[in-house]
């Protein structure tokens, strides 16, 4: 071999080795062009799209399929947070605690269903969460979201190079608040807790069909009524007593409204039902618990610190509730009155993201 032979070998053995290089500079480059990542929005009410920033301090779940059901988004054996989406502060996005990727077909549609809290079971082959409340609380709204979408009609992030997948979440349950006031000369009553008893607080909650970044009326989800089952208490966690004043005071809670599941229930009746424990005739309806210190003059009317209160419930899909308690007495567990009435009325309107503060009349 000549010279000149063994020079050309050489050359051409660099150009390969160029291209090479500059093929896996692109395979790699194409790879971060094409994690998946997230923008988040909330509804700020039920009946629009009025966005709000989904909290970073949070984190959700999501599962994703393209059309042809194959996984894109699922989660990793022995790493369970692999789908959980969390804020990076450095780059503003949203994304995977493990890096998932596009199909390498830039049309293909991939399938996305996001929700919080994280550890609520999930159905992946019926699409549905087995939800269930805190057995003493309501602290957590359940959140949803679905979207579908592609590679080429993603949003670009340019801080990243990665694509977004647009997530706006509507809540799944109602939201509740409290506050009361006095009536009747004489009576002095202060609030120290408050629990809603006898409902409901597990069931299974469907995707719907249509994506949420719509308004149809097939991209909301819906509860499955045949499995919404009892029984839970609600406990609205008061951060510090109430004093009552014939002007309405809110019922402050340091860790915000309660979340209840949608549901319909009769109310306690006293005269026929007491709701002592292990009681054969105890209340099969709902009431609340109400601890408290109720005073004319020196003496005090309670049972044991609580008085006891029917409460009918009509929760629906995507409401607020705001209930005003006005304290005349109640009653106790046998269903006796104490002193006067108690009533209980609600005013209902679409949700809000904003929490109301400070009290009614002050």
């Amino acid at each position: 071999m000549t010279n000149s032979h063994r020079y050309i070998l050489f050359i051409t053995a660099i150009l390969l080795i160029f291209c090479s290089c500059n093929k896996q500079e692109q395979v790699f480059t194409n790879l971060v062009e094409s994690d998946i990542s997230f923008s988040v929005e909330t509804d700020g009410t039920f009946e629009t799209r009025a966005a709000s920033n989904f909290d970073t301090n949070k984190t959700f779940r999501v599962y994703a399929w393209d059309d042809s059901n194959t996984p894109i988004i699922y989660k990793i054996t022995n790493y369970d947070a692999s789908n959980i989406v969390k804020y990076f502060a450095n780059t503003g996005i949203w994304s995977t605690t493990q890096t998932f990727y596009w199909p390498q077909n830039q049309d293909t549609n991939v399938n996305f269903y996001a929700y919080y809290p994280v550890d609520a079971p999930f159905d992946t082959d019926n699409k549905y969460i087995n939800y269930s409340s805190s057995p003493i609380d309501g602290l957590t709204d359940l959140l949803y979201a679905k979207q579908k979408t592609s590679f080429s009609t993603s949003t670009v992030t340019l801080v990243s190079n990665s694509h977004s997948a647009q997530i706006n979440f509507r809540h799944a349950m109602c939201k509740l608040g409290f506050q009361a006031n006095v009536t009747g000369a004489g009576l002095s009553v202060t609030i120290n807790s408050l629990q809603i008893c006898n409902v409901k607080g597990k069931g299974k909650f469907d995707f719907p069909t249509n994506v949420t970044t719509s308004n149809n009326a097939d991209a909301f989800g819906s509860w499955d009524e045949s499995t919404i089952s009892y029984p839970t208490t609600y406990t609205l966690a008061m951060n510090e007593s109430v004093e009552l004043t014939t002007l309405v005071k809110k019922l402050h809670s340091d860790r915000g409204s309660l979340f209840v599941i949608p549901q319909e229930i009769d109310a306690w009746i006293p005269a026929t039902y007491s709701i002592v424990e292990n009681d054969a005739l105890a209340s099969p309806g709902s009431y609340l618990k109400i601890g408290c210190s109720i005073k004319v003059g020196d003496a005090e009317f309670s049972d044991g610190g609580y008085v006891y209160c029917p409460l009918p419930i009509l929760w629906e899909f995507g409401n607020t509730y705001s209930y005003t308690l006005t304290f005349g007495g109640g009653y106790d567990s046998n269903g006796y009155a104490v002193l006067g009435p108690l009533t209980v009325s609600a005013s209902i309107t679409p949700w809000t993201e904003s929490e109301e503060t400070g009290d009614v009349n002050e």
